[in-house]
């Protein structure tokens, strides 16, 4: 295991940089589209879910910077959401919101603040269409199945997890990771590129009671010439 000393500023102003600039707000109530309202919006606005109810559909943002936020805890989004393409200096932002299916965000940088994922949430790619280095944030939420980030950078703080990958810059601080006893890898850091600072976190229960074990029931693992740091994490029950 390789040690390395990242500059934890530079990762926690993924959190306090630059947000978007707030444009036109498009509030969408019960029985509305927040397609629709995607669709009438521009790179900037922010999108207002303001009925503690189910929206249904799949979402698809292109070429936008946009903020989606609800206004209750029972607001949920019942579908898949993709984003694409957007602007080299935006981002997506999700806040307050419970989506059922995946966030697949393919050239954009994301932020997920207070909001809960049943499915996974992934980031292919370091940079985005234009060459910007994209940005992965998770604060204070919980993702129910896996996140995969091979963001430029991904900040993942005070929120709760089960299986993660992750590639190049990366800090992990104040996480609960529970494998729930179904094996799998709790975090998982691949390649040269990658410099991970792993602190204050529970890694937990990255066990199965039966059958054969092959690539799973880990707590943290770097592989491909990453390098971590880890200090101060309960780590058992893997």
């Amino acid at each position: 295991m390789n040690a390395v000393k990242m500059p934890l500023a530079l990762l926690f102003s993924l959190v306090l940089g630059a947000c978007l600039v707030h444009g036109a707000t498009h509030n969408v109530g019960a029985g509305q589209s927040i397609q629709s309202a995607i669709n009438g919006a521009a790179s900037g606005d922010v999108i207002v879910l303001t009925a503690p109810t189910e929206y249904a559909g799949h979402l698809t943002i292109n070429g936008k910077a946009l903020r989606i936020k609800a206004m209750s805890d029972q607001t949920f989004i019942t579908g898949h959401i993709s984003i694409s393409a957007a602007p080299a200096n935006g981002k997506v932002i999700i806040s307050n919101c419970r989506v059922s299916g995946n966030i697949d965000a393919n050239g954009s940088s994301l932020d997920l603040l207070r909001c809960i994922v049943d499915g996974t949430v992934t980031l292919p790619a370091k940079q985005g269409t234009t060459g910007n280095d994209l940005q992965l944030t998770v604060l204070q939420s919980d993702v129910r199945e896996k996140i995969v980030s091979k963001a430029a950078r991904s900040w993942i703080g005070y929120s709760t997890l089960e299986e993660t990958y992750f590639e190049n810059m990366v800090e992990i601080v104040g996480n609960v990771f529970d494998g729930r006893d179904l094996g799998g890898i709790g975090l998982d850091l691949n390649g040269s590129a990658t410099e991970a600072a792993i602190h204050n976190n529970q890694i937990i229960n990255f066990a199965q009671d039966s059958g054969v074990v092959i690539e799973g029931c880990i707590g943290i693992r770097i592989d491909g010439g990453a390098k971590a740091t880890i200090r101060n994490n309960r780590i058992n029950n893997n």
